[in-house]
């Protein structure tokens, strides 16, 4: 069930709310298609990574100047089920998911939204793999930090800081998946 719920969010068709369930999205996704396959040619999954980069550095800025106080109480939401017991669980990364969407929305730009929840679910298969290799007290405990700082950048409507923060959690996410980028 859980694949397949998995597979309906990866098309848009599904919302997941931590703790409430599967939703029929509002607004169908479909606008682009990634083959489940093509995640697994590394080549494929590398320019995904690419792509999200400056995404998510750039939304991060956009959420420290745009962000109302609704979103920081979806963003503190994510960070609590991040920091919480669920931390351990695959849980967790569903938790990481929603902050980055939380983070995209709080741009309030329908575009990064879009973009960036679209390839986040698919980075999530990433994360999973990249929890099972490590040793997940250390990958946890650095993960949470990184969007600690993130959030309170954000939190301090600090724009430079926050793309910053996302500058350092993007590389250290691609470092935690052994991704080799260009510095960024």
């Amino acid at each position: 069930i859980r694949e397949a719920i998995a597979q309906l969010r990866n098309e848009g068709l599904v919302e997941t709310r931590q703790g409430v369930g599967a939703f029929v999205s509002e607004r169908p996704s479909r606008l682009i298609r990634i083959k489940e396959g093509d995640l697994f040619d590394p080549q494929s999954f590398r320019a995904l990574f690419q792509l999200r980069v400056p995404l998510e550095i750039e939304a991060a800025g956009l959420a420290a100047v745009h962000h109302t106080p609704a979103d920081l109480a979806r963003i503190d939401e994510a960070l609590g089920h991040m920091t919480g017991p669920e931390k351990w669980s695959h849980q967790s990364i569903d938790a990481d998911l929603a902050f980055h969407r939380a983070v995209a929305d709080a741009t309030h730009n329908e575009y990064f939204s879009m973009f960036i929840g679209f390839i986040a679910e698919r980075i999530s298969l990433a994360i999973d793999a990249a929890r099972s290799r490590a040793v997940l007290e250390e990958i946890v405990e650095v993960t949470i930090a990184e969007h600690v700082r993130l959030r309170d950048a954000i939190a301090g409507r600090n724009p430079a800081e926050a793309r910053e923060a996302m500058r350092i959690h993007m590389h250290g996410a691609a470092t935690r998946i052994d991704l080799s980028l260009e510095h960024f």
